[in-house]
């Protein structure tokens, strides 16, 4: 189930999603808060001072980007794989050095005429 907790600056929205993870956790229904980036570890602090736990066991707290490597975790990853940069790169090289090279007498030679200053 998805609860979105919307509000103002200045509303306990925090306070009240804290609060429902422990009623949550207290039932043994797994969690997963979604904050910012920069959020994550300050969340997680905040969570084990609220409900005074231990750590942080059976609840999540994943940034956006940290989202799906969580999903593809759980679902067995994507059908292909993920190339990044490097990765590219190395294809790139591959695929370069596998190509035949001309002869050097297969090559074309310049001419006295290409070489004078026009």
């Amino acid at each position: 189930m998805l609860t979105c907790i919307l509000g103002r600056a200045d509303s306990p929205k925090s306070a009240l999603l804290r609060r429902r993870l422990g009623e949550a956790r207290a039932q043994g229904i797994p969690c997963v808060m979604i904050v910012p980036e920069q959020y994550t570890l300050q969340a997680e602090l905040d969570i084990i001072e609220q409900l005074k736990l231990p750590g942080l066991l059976d609840i999540e707290v994943l940034s956006f980007s940290r989202l799906p490597h969580r999903v593809f975790a759980l679902s067995g990853g994507p059908k292909q794989p993920v190339i990044d940069a490097l990765g590219r790169a190395m294809l790139v090289r591959r695929a370069l050095s596998s190509w035949k090279r001309p002869t050097p007498s297969a090559r074309a030679r310049p001419t006295a005429r290409a070489l004078r200053p026009a």
